[in-house]
């Protein structure tokens, strides 16, 4: 259960930051470039979270954590 869990949460994440990145494009075509870097910035947060718990669940389920 908390495989899945950390599974969804990563998968969450990973769309969230996908939304990240496009409000960023959207930014930099408005030549608001600070607004696009932050965005940006917090983007790669998001990424570096879901890869994280989705790390946590890969290596759960190999040591067999219900």
């Amino acid at each position: 259960m908390k495989n899945a869990v950390l599974l969804l949460l990563a998968t969450a994440l990973f769309a969230a930051c996908i939304w990240f990145f496009a409000v960023s494009g959207d930014l930099f075509a408005k030549k608001d470039y600070l607004a696009g870097i932050l965005h940006v910035i917090a983007g790669l947060a998001l990424v570096r979270a879901g890869v994280e718990l989705a790390r946590l669940a890969v290596i759960g389920r190999q040591r067999g954590v219900p």
